[in-house]
């Protein structure tokens, strides 16, 4: 059992899944190693240094994640037309849609508003289409 700090986040992560560095809480380097430096959700109850340090993060595995560029690649004109016209009638539909379209980094695929917005998209979309877009983006949700 080894705790690696440059997987810091991973150890966090693995703590409180869902949750998303940059966005939920952030890490800086006190000097001696990364700690949390800003907690942002409320509800959910921020792990202690010594919880962190235990993690064994050589066992951890990778969470699963999507560019939001390859998930627009996967889209066809059909799937657009239906997108649309969702988020033109629905301001929860849009506001994920462009959280989606502005992201830059990869996304998580247990983070709690990727998991909102594929299931935006299985409403969408429906179950078959969404699975042959998981099936091509090699995840599965």
């Amino acid at each position: 059992m080894a705790f690696q700090p440059e997987q810091f986040v991973a150890a966090v992560q693995s703590l409180r899944p869902g949750l998303m560095p940059r966005v939920d809480f952030d890490v800086s380097n006190d000097g001696s190693g990364p700690v949390i430096s800003g907690w942002y959700r409320a509800d959910v109850a921020q792990p202690t240094q010594a919880q962190i340090e235990a993690v064994d993060t050589d066992a951890l595995k990778a969470p699963e994640s999507v560019l939001p560029q390859d998930l627009m690649a996967q889209f066809t004109a059909d799937d657009m037309g239906k997108i649309q016209t969702a988020i033109a009638s629905s301001p929860a539909n849009s506001l994920l849609w462009y959280a989606m379209v502005a992201q830059r980094d990869p996304m998580w695929v247990t983070n709690a508003r990727f998991l909102a917005g594929w299931t935006a998209l299985v409403n969408i979309l429906g179950s078959p289409r969404m699975s042959q877009i998981a099936s091509a983006l090699n995840v599965t949700v």
